[in-house]
């Protein structure tokens, strides 16, 4: 396509992004478009080139994984430039953490009110929003594999670590705020924390690997079953409806059946010693 067959006039906002995205122009040439089209909002291409980027990079490292891609791969993938991919990040790293950020935790907990919400509603949230940006577009990654880069990433990117352990603390203040009001058990905050983290980052699976579909769907429940087992009501020995001070007396009984138990030996050889 001749750029210089374009008209500006003829373009809006949004056919000028297609055709940028389209046939994924250089930096030259893209520069001489900024040029000619100095009225649309350079916002618009930076924020659409920057998305496909980071869209493109996401995706090259759930497939090939973290330490085998290179910027190579991704100036391939994308058909631009080194010199336009280092317009908008300065080294493969920035670019990683970004693209990481970017579909880990982008949205995850900057719509709810951390403050007021229930344990079982935030756990709800986690379930809805981790499908929803466990994905680009129409396609959803493998959740194994997503699980799998994200520790990847924790243990080889410091400045993505320190970022997850920021996003881990507001959560930290949901299972505070459950154990004041009273709805879940007063377990140690770090155990309910890290325990929902072992499930929802789940990795691999001993037996053989089932396919994406299930996987998720045992997330969601096993993150679930986990809240039934920590909530202040919970059942005591699998018994439904049963409540924690009926919980508290099974516990007492087992105690008691322990103590009849340790004692009945002594009494009968008391009884041989009298003989």
């Amino acid at each position: 396509m001749n750029i210089r067959s374009v008209s500006s006039k003829n373009l809006n906002e949004r056919s000028f992004t297609r055709f940028i995205e389209k046939i994924h122009l250089s930096a030259a040439r893209m520069a001489f478009c900024l040029i000619c089209m100095k009225k649309l909002p350079i916002s618009i291409i930076v924020n659409g080139t920057r998305e496909k980027i980071l869209e493109t990079t996401f995706a090259l490292l759930i497939r090939k994984g973290y330490d085998s891609v290179s910027v190579s791969d991704i100036q391939k993938d994308l058909g631009i430039s080194r010199g336009l991919l280092y317009c908008y990040f300065k080294n493969k790293s920035d670019l990683i953490i970004a693209a990481c950020m970017r579909y880990f935790f982008d949205g995850y907990l900057t719509t709810i009110d951390l403050e007021n919400v229930t344990l079982k509603e935030f756990i709800s949230h986690i379930i809805d929003i981790h499908d929803s940006i466990a994905r680009c577009g129409n396609t959803r990654f493998d959740i194994l594999k997503y699980n799998t880069l994200y520790s990847s990433v924790i243990m080889r990117e410091p400045r993505f670590k320190k970022y997850a352990l920021g996003e881990f603390a507001k959560a930290v203040s949901v299972i505070d705020n459950a154990k004041k009001r009273g709805e879940i058990k007063n377990l140690p905050t770090n155990f309910i924390g890290a325990t929902m983290l072992s499930i929802l980052g789940r990795t691999t699976y001993i037996t053989e690997t089932p396919g994406d579909e299930y996987v998720r769907r045992r997330i969601a429940e096993d993150l679930m079953r986990f809240y039934d087992l920590i909530r202040t009501d919970a059942p005591c020995g699998g018994q439904s409806g049963t409540s924690d001070k009926n919980s508290s007396h099974c516990g007492r009984r087992r105690g008691t059946i322990r103590k009849t138990n340790v004692r009945a030996p002594i009494k009968k050889e008391k009884r041989l010693r009298q003989a």
